[in-house]
């Protein structure tokens, strides 16, 4: 298991939802993320309503961006790797995991 996949693994179930969100609903962006999430905490018109905890979102966005800036990799690729996933199979990043990031 490389560093990346362990780092995956310790994910808790909110931060891996928000993996998932970001690569079906914002095509991989965690800037469009952030930005409806804003926008509903500020009480604007929003795309995806996230069950609750906005802030606490934020906070877990901000540290799996840092992951993936810091390492240049897509956490995205182990949400296929981890088998949980099997429709997001056509919709894989490159080899290198450097698929989109926002």
């Amino acid at each position: 298991m490389d560093s990346h996949q362990a780092f995956f693994k310790s994910l808790d179930p909110e931060e891996e939802q928000l993996l998932l969100v970001r690569d079906f609903l914002y095509a991989g962006s965690w800037e469009e993320l952030v930005q409806d999430l804003t926008a509903r905490l500020e009480g604007k018109p929003f795309v995806f309503k996230l069950s609750s905890r906005i802030e606490d979102d934020l906070r877990r966005i901000e540290k799996l961006r840092r992951y993936e800036e810091s390492h240049a990799i897509d956490l995205g690729r182990y949400l296929v790797e981890c088998g949980k996933y099997p429709e997001l199979l056509s919709d894989t990043t490159d080899e290198g995991g450097e698929g989109s990031q926002g």
